[in-house]
């Protein structure tokens, strides 16, 4: 087996170790095999063992990315963290639509069309959400369009009633 697994959208929640305040967002993990593979339910257990503790993400999303690649030598892991954090949220510059993206590419995964087949693979669901987002949007505003997405309800006459 050598194609690619993906484990993506994996709910991360971990501790600035610089602030004492959260930060939180998804990891996504690939990895291709060389002859082991790992079960699936591991990948998300091993994002927690490392988020579950005091962290700063780059060091997070390369502890991943090692701790895959000690265990099972695979032909390379990638890993990606998206996160938000309350750090730059509450305090100094009050950013709140921030988010930081870190990655980690290793073996296979630094090669261009490796990486990208994994870079799209985990974006193509949100780039259509995003764009799905943005023609409702779009459609809402509108004034010939500003009933399309909801039917109003009309009173019902009864027989009786006339």
């Amino acid at each position: 087996m050598n194609e690619m697994v993906i484990v993506k959208d994996i709910e991360m929640f971990s501790l600035c170790e610089h602030h004492l305040l959260p930060f939180f967002g998804k990891v996504h993990v690939a990895y291709i095999p060389r002859g082991k593979v790992i079960g699936l339910s591991k990948v998300p257990r091993l994002v927690d063992v490392f988020a579950r503790r005091l962290q700063v993400q780059e060091r997070l999303t390369t502890q991943i990315a090692e701790a895959i690649e000690s265990a099972i030598k695979p032909q390379g892991v990638g890993v990606v963290v998206e996160a938000r954090h309350l750090c730059m949220m509450m305090r100094g510059v009050e950013k709140q639509h921030s988010s930081t993206i870190t990655s980690s590419m290793l073996g296979a995964f630094r090669k261009k069309e490796t990486r990208d087949e994994f870079l799209s693979l985990i974006h193509e669901l949100c780039d259509r959400l995003w764009a799905l987002k943005r023609a409702r949007k779009t459609a809402g505003s509108s004034p010939n369009d500003s009933n399309r997405w909801s039917t109003p309800i009309e009173p019902r006459h009864h027989d009786s009633d006339s």
